[in-house]
């Protein structure tokens, strides 16, 4: 082959190669006017559905971002709302209020008992929820812990009373004690029971219970581990239930929501006022002694809240210090913190009043003068030690006043009696401890009698708490003396945070230091004998 004809042969392999990469359109027909319309079409078709694909993603866009500002501005309105009520939450995810009974209602499974609370709601005559009412309930009813404070006779009761039954109810177990109410003294649990009948409409869809001194010593003696599994709610004090736990005869595995009210008196640690036969120092802290001790041992019997255990718990007072606060993050999980008006005050219902009495002997003066101008029943009369609530009993007795009085000495069959004459109006004064202000409702309260000052703001605010419950107008009036006036700042604070006239006098007391508040904590200030010696 000559080197051309190697030339040749060499060009001809090129225009083969480029025919390859570039096809011969050679012999080929030329495409149609109506094959082109139709890719213009398929085209055009492309390009609508990218603009309609387009139009979609900014009308989701634009949903999303309503959605957004919606939300958004259900927030501000719910927060408003809560502003408005002096509702403070925090914590994370609060679940949103109910501003009636109807929409708590529709959250219940329980169609029939939804009925019922209605119905018991209309005739005691509630027009609507309380704001602790309003925010707990949907908490506790969504598995939420709950440490909520709200003013005296605010319906506490109600607030965690209400998600007790529902949840219960909605259950439909059959394993025994599933709820249980903590509580400082018999009275308030008795309250609460009759509360609970009442809510039911008389029904008893919730099994309650509250273990009772005769009844316990049977319980234990005849080690009857069955007794307490027919109930579904035990109410009872630390101390009563402790005993039946030692004894094994109550069983709180199966527990689904617990309460503790009056938490801030549940949480008290002990102090001894004296030394012991042990040498303990004055002011050494006695737990094993202590309501919180008590407390403790009933939460290591319960379960523990998990991903397979549902378990609410709830905490309510009126008045919640620092310490309860600490404890609480001890047993809570993710709890709601609910705090409605100012936090640690006295109810704007009740108009509050100091009356100086010079010397002991101007307040027994006092009190017939309140009645011989016209005293409004029931009232009660408050003083530090049962020895001087009997001292005053016998004097206003010998005046032929209707009076009666309470006190720890007193038989449980005595304090019933008591209680219920009071409630009736049988009784028109009732004088007392500091026993009776913790929770305890009387209807209708119209005054409380500070005879004697308080010794702490907190039983300060317990017991004017007394009256002005439910919205209702009370009358507080706190007797003080010469020797009362240093420890007078604290309780003319608390008046002042309640929206109270305080002079200014009384708020330019110096402070207690921390040696004299301790002292007063410890022993109860030294006073005269009421009446004749």
């Amino acid at each position: 082959m000559s080197l051309f004809q190697g030339q040749k042969a060499q060009n001809s392999g090129t225009i083969n190669l480029l025919d390859a990469i570039v096809p011969s359109t050679k012999g080929k027909k030329r495409k149609s006017s109506e094959e082109a319309e139709a890719e213009e079409d398929e085209k055009d078709e492309i390009e609508e559905a990218d603009e309609i694909n387009d139009d979609k993603e900014k009308s989701d866009s634009k949903k999303k971002k309503k959605s957004k500002m919606k939300k958004q501005q259900e927030i501000e309105e719910l927060n408003a709302f809560r502003n408005r009520l002096k509702i403070k939450v925090k914590g994370d995810d609060v679940p949103d209020l109910k501003a009636t009974f109807e929409e708590l209602v529709q959250s219940f499974n329980n169609p029939e008992f939804g009925s019922i609370l209605l119905d018991s709601i209309e005739k005691s005559y509630w027009k609507e929820p309380t704001p602790i009412q309003m925010q707990s309930i949907p908490c506790l009813l969504g598995n939420r812990d709950v440490l909520g404070c709200s003013a005296t006779g605010s319906g506490k009761t109600a607030a965690f009373l209400i998600p007790v039954l529902a949840k219960l109810i909605q259950s439909k177990a059959s394993n025994g004690i599933r709820g249980l109410i903590i509580v400082p003294t018999k009275e308030l649990g008795e309250q609460i029971q009759r509360e609970s009948v009442r809510l039911q409409g008389g029904k008893t869809l919730v099994k309650s219970c509250i273990p009772k001194k005769s009844q316990t010593s049977t319980v234990i003696e005849t080690n009857d581990k069955k007794y307490y599994n027919k109930y579904d709610l035990l109410i009872s004090t630390p101390m009563r239930l402790v005993s039946l736990l030692r004894a094994g005869v109550v069983d709180l595995s199966h527990v689904e929501i617990i309460i503790l009210d009056e938490v801030d008196k549940l949480f008290e640690l002990y102090e001894n006022k004296r030394k012991d036969n042990e040498g303990e120092e004055e002011g050494a802290i006695n737990f094993n002694s202590s309501f919180l001790s008590q407390v403790d041992e009933i939460f290591s019997k319960c379960p523990k809240k998990s991903d397979t255990v549902s378990l609410s718990i709830g905490l309510f007072s009126a008045t919640i210090g620092p310490l309860v606060q600490d404890l609480a993050t001890n047993i809570l999980t993710n709890p709601v913190h609910i705090t409605i008006g100012v936090l640690n005050a006295g109810a704007t219902t009740i108009e509050q009043k100091f009356v100086f009495v010079g010397r002991e002997e101007g307040k027994l003066l006092a009190i017939r003068q309140l009645v011989q101008a016209g005293l409004k029943p029931p009232v009660l009369l408050f003083l530090q030690s049962k020895e001087r609530a009997k001292q005053l009993f016998k004097e206003l007795v010998y005046d032929g006043i209707n009076v009666d009085i309470m006190h720890a000495e007193r038989s449980e069959t005595q304090r019933a009696e008591v209680i219920r004459r009071f409630r009736t109006g049988e009784i028109w004064i009732l004088i007392c401890t500091d026993l009776m202000a913790r929770g305890v409702d009387f209807k209708g309260v119209q005054m409380v009698i500070n005879y004697d000052l308080p010794q702490s703001p907190v039983a300060y605010i317990h017991r004017i708490g007394r009256t002005g419950r439910a919205g209702n107008a009370g009358t507080a009036v706190t007797l003080f003396t010469e020797d009362d006036i240093p420890r007078l700042r604290s309780v003319a604070n608390v008046v002042k945070l309640s929206g109270g006239d305080v002079p200014q006098w009384m708020l330019d007391i110096k402070p207690l230091n921390h040696h004299e508040k301790k002292k007063i904590k410890l022993s109860q200030p030294k006073r005269k004998k009421i009446g004749k010696k």
